[in-house]
């Protein structure tokens, strides 16, 4: 949810935040008709500005930012003993 709240900071496009990159299809840019990899779907050619890469995966770009918030932010504060 931190992502969505906060995509523009970090490089997100925000008229795309609940569109997929790869698809094809009104609204959210996604088809189960037609998925992702299918002939003739396209590809965004800018995949780092959305969240979403095929309407059920999130992007390389979105899981880099929950990777670093879970090493920096949530492990740091965890509190294991041996």
């Amino acid at each position: 949810m931190s992502i969505y709240q906060n995509a523009q900071s970090l490089g997100f496009d925000t008229k795309s935040i609940q569109k997929a990159c790869c698809g094809t299809g009104a609204g959210h840019n996604f088809s189960l008709i037609r998925k992702c990899g299918a002939p003739g779907v396209p590809v965004c050619p800018n995949p780092d500005q959305y969240i979403s890469w095929d309407g059920i995966h999130l992007t390389q770009k979105a899981y880099q930012h929950m990777a670093e918030w879970l090493i920096n932010d949530i492990f740091p504060n965890l509190q294991c003993s041996s």
